[in-house]
């Protein structure tokens, strides 16, 4: 059920383009692309690279990304540094995306009555600074949460939100 809810970022840019017709396609092939080009392939080139049996060294668990080992055995220096910043490259991109995403559909959700009327204001230059601030909220949790519980992080956030995307496309 989860894997599809990311479509919801298709649906706020189609309300926010100037020519959703043609941009929203677009935007769609290209991503395509960017998936099978930067997943898809690296994966295949590192697992090519890399013999199954030394993936999961120790007893069937893996001892360490199998992108920096593929690095380290072509000879790249600070490999786990370079994965570690395009790790959280990637984390901060999408805390980004998702932090946008959840202020507009507050602001959209307040606009239709379905969240409390104070999250519709926007400020002068059209910035749903209230709804901003709700949705901040979150990610600040998410952050504390994972400083503080790094274990049981990713699975209380993770059931948060499909708890709350059941709730939510149920109740309509």
């Amino acid at each position: 059920i989860t894997s599809y809810m990311g479509i919801e970022g298709v649906a706020i840019m189609a309300g926010e383009a100037e020519q959703p017709e043609t941009s929203i396609p677009r935007a769609m092939r290209t991503m395509v692309l960017r998936l099978i080009l930067f997943y898809v392939v690296a994966i295949a080139v590192m697992l090519m690279m890399t013999p199954w049996r030394e993936l999961a060294e120790g007893g069937g668990g893996l001892t360490g990304s199998p992108f920096v080992r593929a690095f380290t055995a072509i000879g790249i220096p600070y490999a786990a540094g370079a994965m570690n910043v395009v790790v959280i490259s990637a984390a901060i991109s999408s805390a980004n995306s998702n932090l946008y995403s959840t202020t507009r559909m507050l602001l959209s959700l307040a606009r239709s009555g379905f969240a409390p009327a104070g999250l519709a204001a926007v400020g002068g230059n059209g910035v749903p600074f209230r709804a901003l601030a709700v949705a901040s909220t979150g990610v600040c949790a998410a952050i504390l949460l994972a400083l503080y519980a790094p274990a049981q992080a990713f699975l209380a956030l993770y059931g948060t939100a499909l708890i709350l995307i059941l709730a939510f496309t149920t109740r309509f």
